[in-house]
């Protein structure tokens, strides 16, 4: 299974006034809207309209299109447009159905991660009161973790990436939690990147790792919001070409790791002008760590815009990082940038 090819995605679909619907597409390739509708029509009456709510039913087939399988998650969630008591239950509840679709090729992995997948849906249900508040952020948030939970399973064979920064970020995360504990000031950081799977990697390893110190958890459409004993930080989940990191800056910040999209010249325009903001709306002491992602080839510095910025944050320490070169990865640039906190910090402890 390759993951840089590897993709889940989710759809929901719940029943209105005019029967099934779907409230979220996830635009699947080589899906046509209608067949998406079908399918759901066809599981909802195979799962007797979601008679049994916070299961999770699969790996199931799909007609037509033998590339995917499918797992169906049954729940129950409010919907005030709908008023025939015929559809409503108990406490004015309609049936819905999480859809979700992975390769074939993945199902070994994904039937060893499902106990595992089934827990993680019903955690992350719990957040929505309606079928109006689900948003497409928050769905594809939910897609990345189970990708991240299906690689897991992957990396008992060969160790993966999120399994290693799994374990060893949150280890890195209780160290910087150790150096800084007799501080008066909270340590405050900001991780931000284009990858849904960033946000994975970097929630697991901080909150799994470290459920026992995490004293504050809040999760917005593109942000996690975290405090763990003397340490404060986001998470950010930004757009391609239109990064907007600096929305989120300050003078009081110690730390700011940004993954930027260097794909095409527009996203690596914006994410070099980023990282200008970054540096101006920051304080000379706190740590810069810019790594480039998505990138076929190694990039020449010296071809980019990113000298003249870098004339902006002289004396500061700020790393490069380019993620197309076999060392750099995105444990290790995690890790990298944990270290330079720490010893920055413990300078002035």
């Amino acid at each position: 299974m390759n993951p840089d090819k590897f993709k889940v995605y989710t759809a929901i679909s719940s029943f209105s006034h005019s029967g099934m619907e779907i409230s979220y597409d996830p635009r699947i390739p080589n899906m046509k809207d209608h067949d998406l509708l079908n399918l759901a029509n066809y599981y909802s009456v195979i799962l007797n309209y979601g008679e049994s709510t916070g299961a999770l039913y699969g790996p199931l087939p799909i007609a037509y299109h033998t590339e995917y399988l499918l797992y169906v998650y049954t729940f129950e969630t409010k919907d005030p447009k709908v008023i025939d008591l015929r559809i409503k239950r108990n406490d004015n509840l309609v049936p819905a159905f999480l859809l979700i679709f992975f390769p074939t090729n993945a199902e070994n992995y994904t039937t060893k991660a499902r106990d595992n997948i089934s827990q993680e849906i019903t955690t992350w249900i719990k957040q929505f009161n309606t079928i109006q508040d689900f948003n497409d952020k928050q769905i594809n948030i939910l897609s990345s973790q189970i990708e991240t939970l299906i690689y897991k399973e992957q990396s008992q064979f060969t160790l993966s990436e999120i399994e290693e920064a799994n374990v060893v970020i949150g280890k890195s995360f209780e160290l910087l939690h150790n150096v800084v504990k007799y501080k008066d000031k909270p340590v405050k950081l900001l991780i931000s990147g284009t990858d849904d799977l960033l946000l994975s990697i970097a929630r697991k390893a901080i909150f799994e790792s470290n459920s026992s110190l995490i004293t504050k958890y809040k999760m917005e459409d593109n942000k996690i919001e975290f405090k763990l004993k003397n340490i404060e930080g986001n998470i950010l989940l930004t757009s391609d070409d239109s990064p907007n990191v600096h929305k989120y800056l300050s003078n009081n910040l110690d730390g700011v790791l940004h993954f930027a999209n260097f794909s095409t010249p527009r996203s690596s325009d914006a994410h070099t002008n980023e990282l200008l903001k970054i540096i101006k709306q920051t304080s000379q002491n706190c740590i810069i760590s810019f790594a480039f992602c998505q990138t076929d080839i190694p990039i020449k510095i010296g071809e980019t815009k990113i000298p003249e910025v870098l004339k902006e944050g002289i004396g500061r320490t700020i790393s490069l990082i380019d993620l197309a070169q076999t060392k750099n990865t995105i444990s290790t640039t995690i890790l990298e940038f944990l270290d330079k906190i720490v010893e920055s910090i413990g300078k002035k402890v």
